[in-house]
């Protein structure tokens, strides 16, 4: 078998892009031996990377990439097949920042301007299981001595196969701007934001008016009625227009 090797970059642009292209240079990567390049970058990024990308292939190539992945997300993996409308689909796509409670708030501010971040991290525990945030405002108005462990603001989290609309209702009742996403282990893995939370009420609630209406079902779930094009609502509408005429001539005849 020839052995395919693509460059840093190319890897990045496969992994990255979600085209049709790409996921067929990711099928000849996966038929290719050069398996390793594949573990490196997906323990290099997140679970919901990961998770998008094995969604996109063949179910025959999905099985076979899957074995190439770390442990941990085949676990969430099996969860997440069973979950019809998982929040992590729904995540920031930003990689969360994960410090230790005995982390200083002098270190964490250094490493943040360093890598020019200015979002949340998360604060876990010895065993690495999410106990809260922190924000970059707590961080600034904090002593730099301090530890996380007493500015952390203990927060709720949700499973990575929580459906998006229990998701956003927990948002909502929390009254809070960010949702900590953990896996099996408790560890969090990513974040959903409270401006996703109307992408997802929208959609929710559009989903919910079409079965009403007695309207058929968009293949893309992602857009919202006023995102959907004049043909699909024509198409989803047509067996339920066709259906009262028919029902119109016939009470037309019988009167």
């Amino acid at each position: 078998m020839t052995t395919i090797t693509f460059n840093k970059q190319k890897i990045h642009t496969i992994f990255f892009s979600h085209n049709k292209d790409n996921i067929a240079d990711l099928i000849d990567l996966i038929h290719s031996n050069s398996h390793s390049h594949i573990e490196v970058w997906f323990n290099k990024y997140s679970l919901k990377y990961a998770y998008e990308i094995v969604c996109q292939l063949p179910t025959n190539y999905n099985k076979k990439l899957k074995s190439l992945l770390p442990a941990s997300f085949n676990l969430e993996f099996d969860l997440l097949d069973k979950a019809n409308d998982p929040v992590i689909k729904k995540t920031s796509e930003v990689v969360p920042l994960v410090f230790h409670t005995k982390d200083a708030v002098t270190d964490v501010v250094r490493y943040l301007k360093d890598e020019g971040r200015t979002d949340i991290i998360f604060v876990v525990d010895d065993n690495g299981c999410h106990i809260g945030i922190v924000t970059a405002s707590q961080l600034m108005l904090a002593n730099g001595e301090e530890l996380l462990a007493n500015i952390v603001t203990p927060s709720i989290s949700c499973s990575t196969n929580t459906d998006q609309e229990k998701a956003a209702i927990i948002l909502q009742k929390e009254d809070v701007n960010y949702l900590p996403v953990v896996n099996i282990q408790g560890q969090p893995v990513a974040i959903v934001e409270a401006k996703n939370v109307i992408n997802i009420v929208q959609q929710e609630q559009t989903e919910d008016l079409e079965l009403m209406m007695g309207i058929q079902q968009s293949d893309s779930k992602d857009l919202t009625y006023l995102q959907t094009s004049v043909m699909d609502h024509v198409r989803k509408r047509i067996f339920w227009i066709v259906g009262l005429a028919g029902v119109g001539i016939i009470s037309g005849i019988i009167i």
